[in-house]
């Protein structure tokens, strides 16, 4: 394996080699994930990903487990409640049948044929019900890869390449507000001043029926003074885009009722840095 004019590009001595950048390796994490990369692109993407660094390779591991165990990308394939014990049914006749002439055999009588057909049929009739389960599949997992490879190119606000190695974009951990509360959630935000943009990064806050977790900014005595996002949580990491908050400004996540944030309230910081 030689490298190629781009430091970050990594391909093999072979013409017209598969090669993935940098870049391509978090673009195609969800599609490696999910096994939905053709065998020599999954080669080529397991030897990219070798070759990087140690950092990089788990940025990328922790994104494929993202992937994966996101309820939402799996397929929802449910067969007709019926069809396990119609196959259950046609398979027990086709047994004993089989007993049957196998006994008839053993007493000199010259076995039937009407077992082979019951076999055929319990057969084609589970062959055809695993025939359309497979075609559903895989009509649901085309759909997926679509949207995956849609959202790859799509990433809006901060993409994961310019959290990682644009020097212009700022990162900011978010620390517990209260060194009394036992919070185990974390959060980072990366803000990209030249367009006024922002993500944040977060885990471990689960969602709270009847309530919205909320990123405002705060005051020195803790007041809300605006409001940039609102998200429901979840105990996976997620992240969720928002305006970039104002140099030397303090914000925090905090957990409050539904409804509008009234300016001057104090809620309870549960993680909170200055920008």
């Amino acid at each position: 394996m030689t490298m190629s004019s781009d430091p970050f590009k990594f391909t093999t001595d072979a013409p017209g080699a598969i090669s993935f950048t940098r870049a391509e390796l978090f673009e195609q994490a969800g599609l490696a994930a999910l096994g939905l990369l053709d065998r020599d692109e999954h080669e080529a993407y397991e030897r990219a990903l070798r070759e990087q660094p140690l950092e990089v390779r788990e940025q990328v591991l922790r994104e494929q487990a993202r992937f994966a165990e996101s309820e939402e990308l799996r397929a929802k394939v449910e067969p007709d409640a019926s069809l396990k014990e119609r196959v259950l049914d046609r398979v027990h006749a086709a047994i004993v049948q089989r007993v049957i002439n196998a006994e008839a055999t053993e007493n000199g009588a010259r076995p039937t044929n009407n077992g082979w057909r019951i076999a055929s049929v319990s057969l084609l009739a589970a062959c055809v019900a695993l025939g359309a389960i497979a075609f559903t599949t895989y009509q649901t997992n085309s759909n997926m890869r679509s949207q995956l490879e849609s959202n790859a190119v799509a990433t809006g606000s901060v993409s994961v390449e310019e959290m990682l190695f644009d020097a212009s974009v700022k990162r900011y951990a978010l620390l517990p507000a209260s060194q009394t509360e036992n919070v185990s959630a974390q959060a980072t935000l990366f803000v990209k001043e030249s367009t006024n943009e922002a993500r944040l990064v977060y885990r471990g806050l689960p969602r709270v029926e009847g309530s919205t977790y909320r990123i405002v900014v705060i005051d020195e005595e803790g007041s809300v003074t605006r409001e940039l996002a609102q998200f429901e949580g979840t105990p996976q990491r997620d992240s969720i885009k928002l305006p970039a908050p104002a140099p030397r400004t303090r914000v925090a996540i905090v957990l409050m009722p539904n409804g509008e944030v009234s300016a001057g309230s104090k809620p309870q910081a549960l993680l909170a840095a200055t920008v």
